[in-house]
């Protein structure tokens, strides 16, 4: 479809949107409905939303006619808001138990629940009925209730406290001191304060049903109100400076900004360019962590509120070491120490102390977690050496700072050093990867990869990985330690907070995220050299301070300069492309170039806060996106549910693990990383293996590890993902296939300006090759079929004898029946055969068999009953007979007062004498004895089978082939096999008739082998008809070796079933399953087979695009509710990968097939 014709929103949603955009704006006021009101809603809903000015600017007016003191005046109108707060929220609480104490046992439960029920989420689709003025509907559509008695005290108490700080920081006189008596300032400031107070205020006194919908919506609910008191938090932080301004004089010139911002509230609350609590609280969190603390993104919520309070903890002693000595080690030793994943040690450590000391049933598990441990002895001496090296080299700098610091050529040589080291390390990385120079000319030396053998790349190109492994984690680390240890905190410094601030920082950065410190101080290399004591205030200025706003003003730089690739790239693409030209696409592009500012403005801004860009509806209307954690979502895939225990999830779990490794291993190699990536910009991955597609996000890392997600997208159902995935399998075959040898490979990478991919490298994983093929003339094939009844045969001997300890045993006790109960006595008396003697009771034999047995036998056996009993010990013997016994007792007297009884329980009752002639040919004797024999060569401790084992297999094959072929798939002819019957017997469709209803409740176990028989000899149908054998080939020898094949390394069966999934995660060499094709109308067969080395490609991906993508599903699916399939902006884009990159968003805004939880590699054991 044209992209022309794809509306932005539907017409329904359109007028949904106009409804909710006014109620964002002004605070939760309905102004528009789909129905009629009574006016008197509007008139009670603006005297609620206005009565705080009401109160105040009386009191305002008051204090500035009488002079009656701003306190008492704010004193007053904070208690008296808090009081009407409190108490249109407790009438609420009121009704609520008036009405449940009016209600008797002989309402309904419909009236009942009708009564006793106060939430009411109100949706804009819903047409409230008012029954009156004062009517409690009309109340509560007006203010709905708080969910939590908790929040109607604290949201009350909070809108009473900031009701009189607003009349303090509204008054006139105040106002008019603040800017020097200038009257049209102070009048005009005094209103749209107000007005943006009340906006901000009005959240507080409602519910959910009237609150305003954030267009910065983090998340789709609201569990505890918290979203209430975001706009309030706001107003709060504006307040403080004003009260910080009173004792800090320095803070006016702040202050009066603020006052003028604070007129844009409401603009900047519906532009969503101010998060919500949440996502502002962890933001700052992840902010702080990253440049005062030195740390690095979290992965979870939870991380990251642990990573800050260990790196507070740790800064908190800093503080107080009264020497720069002590406080050099300290920060070397906790430096390198956190910037390993404690907090996983941790959790580990009270999670093993648990299982040791209240779980007494895991010690397997345990003592796989010690071979864990014992695994990575040699990581753990590593770091440990790399720590006594770090502390000793600081201890050594500060012991000797007062020889080295004097000469300067030390400084000097460190810093030129640096500078050196960043090329190499950058040079190192680009050789590694198939594009260099920021992905723009091929790498000349890349085809040794794949033009040599193994190792002949390794030694022409894993050198370079191997050299950048020893610079980043060892070398680098080590030599940034001693200059942060001579020049970062300097020897007569007195102990302070900034003073351990800056050490920590440092410290922590140089382990944690070496690439970004190697960079800091080589662009502070740069810096130094070029000043050459001309810039005073970089002499002046702590060096700790200098590198901490690098390290802040490097990261908000790369940001910059990606955001001004996206857009102008956006825009121009929208009206190039022809699919996604729209008729406003060169009215866009005239736009966007004639406010350029404005695109500098956007990009500038969204960096400074660390925030995507927004492009509404992924047109080029850029936004300000509003800022949250580095790993974008709320939760994670453990917080969600997700799909992942389907055939395609499955598959795609058992390549997480080795696609995680290689990635690991790339990123300690260099190859998958940048030196110019900043400390928050972590990387994005698209893998391509086969038909397969992964999207990997980095979600955290440090020193010794990272820790990834991965997605599974779909298998290019829709047209839009196949577009996208045929535009990246031809880039991938444009770097890496060089079949084509006619043909001269271009010398640069004609993708590298136009799209979001930068192709890194390919590697091999072990996973599953997926296939499908058209039954048409295999299932079909006549002459094959005729085989199948043999096959179906052979196949169920075959696996009754390899299952023979499952359903045969010489030994057999019968189930006696309830009216036996002189037979049950003799069982419990029956003397206790010595240790060593079987007991053969030929009687109960035949029991079980059909051949003696009688109507009250038949009543009582069932599948459930043990057949025989091995030979053991007299006591044990004699204990395990009378309890068999009285569970027989009871199994029998519950199945006598049962009216559905089963009347069937011997094979013999299963089928007639003439279906056991009519198949008896298809039984052969000749396979029955080569499978024994295979058998016993499997396994030597089988015991030597007489004739009556020979008879029992015969007779269960042939009744299961009536059962299963002729009565269980009716109009089934054994000499013409229909493809529908194969298909429907497959998959288990089988009629369920009286008989096979029985059997299967009897003998659940002969039930089991005889489907799993069935499919068997489907698959050696079709081998026989793919393979070319002739259909009357009796190779006996063939097709024993295929069903070893088929039992102990396939699986055939359903794709659908669990069993297909565990196939999977169990690493089964080859899986089949048939079924059919209701799109195509014809059979086909799917198979997937496990090789060793299965190519795949690797890319990163532009992480301004992925998340300006997500910022705008975000907007669209939470706010706009747009989720129609066919909107604009989840179609096709070949640059952008939009439609993927909507996929890959967690659940439920994106729908990924698989979504792993976030998995540590370690980068030292790879």
């Amino acid at each position: 479809m044209s992209s022309t014709k794809i509306p932005l929103l539907n017409d329904y949603k359109k007028e949904f949107v106009y409804k909710r955009l006014p109620e964002t704006f002004f605070g939760g006021l309905k102004l528009r409905f789909g129905y009629q009101v009574p006016f008197y809603v509007f008139i009670f809903q603006i005297l609620t939303w206005l009565f705080p000015f009401l109160i105040g600017g009386t009191l305002i007016l008051v204090t500035e006619v009488t002079g009656f003191p701003v306190l008492y005046s704010a004193l007053i109108s904070g208690i008296l808001d808090f009081l009407i707060v409190l108490t249109l929220q407790l009438f609420h609480l009121f009704h609520r138990c008036n009405k449940v104490q009016t209600i008797t046992d002989d309402f309904n439960l419909k009236e009942k629940n009708k009564l006793t029920n106060i939430k009411q989420l109100i949706n804009e689709d819903d047409e409230i009925e008012f029954d009156s003025c004062f009517s409690y509907s009309t109340f509560k559509f007006i203010i709905p209730p708080k969910k939590y008695a908790f929040n109607i005290f604290f949201h009350s108490l909070i809108s009473g406290i900031l009701c009189g700080f607003a009349v303090w920081y509204f008054q006139p006189r105040t106002l008019n001191v603040l800017y020097n008596n200038n009257t049209s300032a102070t009048v005009i400031i005094f209103i749209f304060s107000w007005l943006s107070f009340l906006i901000g205020h009005h959240s507080l006194m409602v519910g959910a049903g009237a609150r305003p919908v954030e267009t910065a919506t983090y998340k789709m609910t609201d569990q505890y109100e918290i979203e209430d008191i975001s706009r309030m938090f706001h107003i709060c932080i504006f307040f403080a400076f004003h009260l910080v301004e009173v004792y800090v004089s320095s803070f006016s010139i702040v202050n009066q900004i603020l006052h003028v911002v604070f007129l844009f509230l409401p603009f900047l609350w519906f532009f969503a360019f101010l998060p919500t609590l949440e996502p502002l609280f962890f933001w700052t969190l992840e902010q702080v962590l990253i440049f005062c603390l030195g740390g690095s993104p979290m992965s979870t919520n939870l991380r990251i509120v642990l990573g800050f309070l260990l790196g507070s903890l740790a800064l908190i002693p800093a503080c107080f070491l009264r020497n720069t000595t002590s406080l050099i080690a300290y920060a070397s030793i906790f430096g390198f120490i956190l910037s390993n994943d404690v907090i996983t040690l941790m959790v580990s450590g009270v999670s093993y102390l648990e299982e040791a000391f209240l779980n007494k049933k895991t010690v397997k598990e345990l003592g796989k977690k010690k071979q864990t441990v014992r695994n990575v002895r040699r990581e753990v001496l590593f770091l440990l050496w790399m720590l006594a090296l770090s502390t000793l080299i600081s201890c050594m700098c500060v012991i000797y700072e007062s020889d080295i610091t004097p000469n300067s050529s030390v400084k000097l040589s460190l810093e030129i050093l640096f500078i050196i080291l960043f090329a190499v390390t950058y040079v190192m990385q680009d050789m590694q990867r198939v594009f260099v120079v920021f992905g723009i000319f091929r790498n000349s030396l890349y085809r040794l990869k794949t033009k040599s053998n193994k190792y002949y790349f390794t030694t022409y190109l894993d050198v370079f990985g191997f050299l950048h492994w020893l610079l980043v984690y060892a070398v680098n680390p080590l030599l940034m330690t001693s200059f942060c240890s001579l020049y970062v905190v300097s020897s007569n410094a007195t102990p302070s907070f900034v003073t351990a601030l800056y050490a920590t920082h440092a410290f922590r950065m140089i382990w944690q995220r070496s690439k970004d410190g190697l960079a800091v101080l080589a662009v502070y290399g740069v810096m130094d050299l070029i000043s050459a004591n001309k810039w005073v205030w970089f002499e002046e200025t702590s060096p700790g301070l200098i590198l901490i706003l690098l390290d802040l003003i490097m990261d908000r730089l790369i940001k910059f300069v990606e955001n001004i690739w996206f857009m102008p790239q956006l825009a121009v693409l929208n009206y190039t492309d022809k699919k996604l030209r729209r008729k406003s696409s060169l009215k866009l592009l005239i736009a966007n170039l004639l406010l350029f500012p404005y695109l500098l403005a956007i990009a500038a801004i969204s960096a400074t806060i660390s925030a995507p860009v927004l492009p509404l509806f992924t047109l080029p209307i850029f936004l300000v996106g509003f800022p949250r954690p580095a790993k974008f979502w709320p939760s994670t895939a453990g917080d969600v549910t997700s799909s992942n225990n389907t055939s395609e999830s499955s598959t795609y779990s058992e390549m997480n693990e080795e696609i995680v490794r290689n990635i690991t291993k790339g990123i300690k190699y260099g190859s998958y990383t940048s030196t110019l990536s900043p400390g928050t910009n972590l990387k994005f991955y698209l893998l391509r293996s086969q038909d397969r597609t992964m999207f990997v996000q980095t979600l955290e890392s440090g020193y010794n590890y990272v820790m990834m997600t991965c997605k599974g997208l779909e298998l290019q159902e829709t047209s839009c993902h196949s577009v996208e995935v045929t535009g990246v399998d031809d880039m991938c075959d444009d770097a890496f296939d060089k079949s084509d040898t006619r043909t001269q490979q271009s010398a640069y990478n004609s993708h590298a300006f136009s799209s979001a991919l930068t192709l890194l490298d390919q590697f091999n994983i072990e996973g599953y090759s997926d296939s499908t093929t058209s039954l048409t003339g295999i299932i079909d094939n006549l002459a094959a079929m005729k085989r199948f009844g043999p096959d179906f045969v052979n196949s169920l001997t075959w696996l009754l004898l390899r299952h023979r300890d499952s359903w045969y045993q010489r030994d057999v006790v019968t189930a006696p029946t309830p009216v036996a109960s002189s037979r049950m006595e003799e069982m419990k008396q029956r003397p206790s055969s010595p240790p060593g003697v079987v007991i053969d009771d030929d009687d109960d034999n035949d029991d079980f068999w059909g051949s003696s047995s009688t109507d009250d036998d038949d009543e009582l056996s069932g599948g459930d009953v043990t057949l025989g009993l091995p030979a053991m010990e007299m006591g044990t013997r004699k204990k395990q007979q009378e309890l068999l016994a009285d569970q027989l007792q009871k199994k029998a007297e519950k199945k006598a007062k049962s009216p559905d009884s089963r009347k069937f329980t011997a094979i013999s009752d299963f089928f007639d004498d003439s279906d056991l002639k009519k198949f008896e040919q298809l039984f052969s004797r000749e396979f029955f004895d080569k499978s024994l024999e295979s058998l016993k060569r499997e396994d030597d401790q089988v015991v030597d089978i007489d004739e009556k084992l020979l008879d029992r297999v015969k007779q269960v094959a042939l009744t299961s082939l009536s059962l299963f072929h002729a009565k269980a798939l009716p109009g089934a002819d054994l000499n013409n096999v229909s493809a529908q019957h194969l298909c429907r017997g497959f998959v288990g469709d089988f009629s369920m008739t009286s008989q096979l209803e029985a059997f299967k409740e009897n003998h659940d176990e002969i039930y089991r082998l005889s489907g799993k028989a069935f499919r068997y000899s489907i698959k050696l149908l079709y081998d026989r008809v793919i393979m070319g054998a002739g259909d009357d080939d009796d190779d006996f020898d063939d097709v024993i070796d295929n069903l070893h094949e088929y039992e102990d390394d396939c699986f055939i069966g359903q794709v659908s079933s669990k069993q297909w999934c565990d196939a999977i995660r169990d690493g089964k060499k080859f899986l089949f399953a048939i079924y059919y094709d209701r799109s195509e109308k014809e059979y086909k067969a799917r198979t997937l087979i496990r090789h060793s080395s299965i190519q795949t490609k690797i890319a990163a991906f532009s992480s301004p695009v992925i998340r300006s993508i997500w910022a705008n599903l975000a907007f669209e699916l939470l706010y706009a509710t747009n989720d129609d399939d066919e909107r604009f902006s989840i179609q096709a884009h070949k640059s952008f990968l939009r439609n993927m990159t909507i996929q890959s968003a967690n659940q439920p805004l994106g729908y990924p097939i698989y979504h792993s939880p976030p998995t540590k590699y370690s980068t030292l054991d790879t």
